[in-house]
């Protein structure tokens, strides 16, 4: 009977082992998500962070600024900076956008948090499906009160509804 326990034991670890690296490598989120979820510093003009990403599935998805201060639903955000969105494969631009307005608001992953849109693409129509993609964003004119307003702003990519 220890000897059935002890193979049971070293049989389960290694089960385990397995799941847990097939979960690092594939990730194990509901596929809205956000891929890329970073602060970011509105404040400063020519700030600038780059994020690595890969879109997995097909359909539309949606580059924005998550806030823990959003305004209601149907308010507009005041907003008075400019950012520069480029998108990169392999080291080439495929995607460079200047945005100061949202797309649209939206109320979000937990009550009382939401944000606003800048920018919409589709996979793999404007950006493909499978390959990793680097993105920078630049501050190119700050906004010194969207902070104060609506807290610490995150950037954050994500798979959007197509529906």
């Amino acid at each position: 009977m220890a000897l059935y326990v002890e193979f049971m034991q070293r049989y389960l670890l290694k089960i385990a082992v397995v799941i847990i690296s097939l979960v690092s490598v594939f990730g194990c989120s509901n596929k809205y998500d956000p891929m890329v979820l970073k602060s970011i510093n509105l404040n400063i003009e020519g700030f600038q962070k780059e994020f690595t990403f890969t879109n997995r599935y097909r359909g539309n998805y949606n580059l924005g600024l998550y806030v823990d201060k959003p305004v209601f639903h149907l308010d507009q955000y005041e907003t008075n900076f400019e950012i520069e969105i480029t998108i990169f494969q392999h080291n080439n631009q495929v995607i460079t956008e200047k945005v100061s307005n949202p797309v649209f608001n939206f109320n979000g992953w937990e009550k009382g948090k939401g944000g606003l849109a800048l920018l919409i693409y589709n996979s793999p129509k404007d950006l493909p499906l499978n390959n990793a993609l680097d993105c920078r964003i630049k501050v190119l004119k700050p906004d010194l009160s969207f902070e104060e307003k609506y807290g610490r702003p995150k950037f954050y990519i994500r798979k959007m509804s197509d529906k």
